[in-house]
């Protein structure tokens, strides 16, 4: 991606479509980029599947690291998703270089100073996934109206159900509805918290694996 830090007419820093901008000296200068004729090697092939293993998780959950991410990118030149992509990247992929795996327990889909969820657990309860957690006393009464964000994803489908705006944090507890064909599948399940008047959140938390 080229940056026009002057207006479309230039100079430019970056790539624009086979030019290269950049900085030499005090002077802004270009180069040709040619099309690759080697091979990828092995190492860049499975680097490539672990890649398209995490999109294809952020995309089925997309609006929970917007809302989780976004203030941590603030007063940055990444948005949202540079910063859950690198993250998790780093440390929640399989470190084998023979299997694209994600390691959905070391998954982290908000990043904030908000305290984290306390305690968290989730049970299924009829229909629904019924969660709850702690509040103890001394854990700061600022908190008391922050909303808890909950993420439920279903791997084997690649589908997830998200809610951002849930009970406070002082209620203790929240439920989210499923559908009844859904009850018996594979589940992880995120809980976090998000301010109600600001981007301020928690890190998420994993608690846990359904089924």
């Amino acid at each position: 991606m080229g940056i026009a830090e002057s207006g479309v007419y230039g100079p430019m820093i970056g790539k624009v479509g086979q030019v290269v901008w950049y900085k030499l000296k005090g002077q802004t200068v270009a180069r040709g980029v040619g099309d690759r004729i080697a091979p990828k090697t092995a190492n860049e092939i499975k680097a490539g599947k672990k890649h398209r293993e995490l999109i294809e998780f952020f995309k089925r959950t997309q609006e929970f690291i917007r809302r989780g991410f976004t203030g941590a990118a603030m007063d940055t030149k990444y948005n949202y998703h540079n910063l859950a992509m690198s993250y998790n990247r780093a440390n929640a992929m399989n470190p084998s270089n023979e299997v694209a795996e994600i390691l959905y327990q070391k998954v982290l889909l908000s990043q904030g100073n908000l305290l984290v969820p306390q305690n968290p657990s989730v049970a299924v309860v009829g229909s629904s996934l019924q969660f709850s957690w702690e509040y103890p006393s001394d854990s700061g009464f600022e908190y008391r109206n922050n909303r808890v964000m909950l993420l439920v994803y279903f791997p084997d489908e690649h589908n997830s159900h998200t809610e951002l705006s849930g009970a406070k944090r002082a209620e203790l507890t929240d439920s989210l509805n499923l559908h009844p064909t859904e009850l018996t599948k594979t589940m992880h399940v995120y809980m976090a918290f998000g301010a109600h008047d600001s981007l301020d959140v928690s890190d998420s938390v994993y608690v846990g694996q359904i089924n």
